[in-house]
């Protein structure tokens, strides 16, 4: 018997993902029976918002400890960028993962502060939501980081008078030409000349989040990225979680080093992709 004084070190995840009842609907997770009770009752004692996004969102919050929750791929909206069969960055990096033998884990809470940051910088979602889970102090820094990101990002755009157009959340889908796997991504921003990406960052400095873009094999997902389209540069948008809340706006082009190297990580791992016999 579990209660909301179980310690979460404690409770146990499932060795594969799957779909699950809940009273709020269907979400695909790799909890088990007991573990997802527990954190049922700790999730409902805490929050305001009872509905199954807040609940994937809550669970998401513990993936330092491998939680993860998403709403089913067949109750997604049509169109929606999961519902494509095609590799993404993202299942790139899964897929790594697998062949070096390791658990993905994110830091305690930041891919749902990300994931919040991001509905109020770029789709304008409201700040507070209650549906994300976040505490007072963590809307506090992403409405700073918002303000910031529209003031220095903004006036970075407004003096660069080539980036006209600017689509915001657009998917994109094309085959590799090399392997011919169907591949995905969904641009933050593009416009005809460039791939916009915005990331909120722990860095205390220009300098180190440049050094952490290799870290994070963020110069593959650039590659992948800019081969997904007609592109000629790709800007890594980096916003700091604390003050002062700084913008870095670091841009890539097509024919950099950075990006070759990037470009050579991704085509290794779609040639292995291959040849493991990899379901998309």
């Amino acid at each position: 018997m579990t209660t909301t004084n179980t310690r979460l070190a404690d409770l146990a995840i499932a060795p594969a993902s799957q779909i699950i009842e809940t009273p709020y609907g269907n979400i695909y997770s790799n909890l088990t029976n007991e573990t997802l009770e527990t954190m049922l009752a700790k999730w409902t004692a805490k929050t305001g918002c009872l509905t199954r996004t807040s609940l994937v969102n809550y669970l998401n919050l513990f993936s330092h400890l491998g939680f993860g929750a998403s709403v089913p791929l067949a109750e997604l909206p049509a169109g929606h960028i999961r519902r494509i069969p095609a590799i993404s960055n993202s299942r790139l990096t899964r897929f790594k993962a697998k062949l070096q033998g390791k658990e993905i884990r994110y830091p305690e809470r930041c891919l749902v502060f990300g994931q919040a940051f991001h509905a109020v910088a770029l789709e304008h979602a409201r700040s507070g939501d209650p549906v994300w889970n976040l505490r007072p102090s963590e809307w506090a820094a992403i409405r700073q980081m918002r303000d910031a990101y529209i003031g220095d990002f903004g006036g970075f755009l407004a003096g660069q008078p080539k980036f006209k157009r600017l689509t915001y959340e657009k998917p994109r889908v094309w085959k590799d030409k090399e392997t011919g796997l169907p591949c995905k991504a969904q641009f933050d921003i593009v416009c005809r000349k460039a791939v916009f990406d915005v990331k909120t960052t722990s860095a205390w400095s220009e300098e180190r989040f440049i050094e952490l873009l290799d870290v994070y094999d963020y110069d593959r997902q650039a590659a992948f990225y800019l081969d997904g389209s007609r592109a000629e540069w790709f800007y890594f948008v980096g916003v700091q979680k604390r003050p002062a809340y700084a913008v870095h706006i670091v841009p890539f082009h097509r024919d950099s080093d950075f990006i070759e190297k990037g470009r050579k990580k991704y085509r290794y791992l779609l040639r292995r992709f291959v040849e493991a016999g990899e379901r998309i």
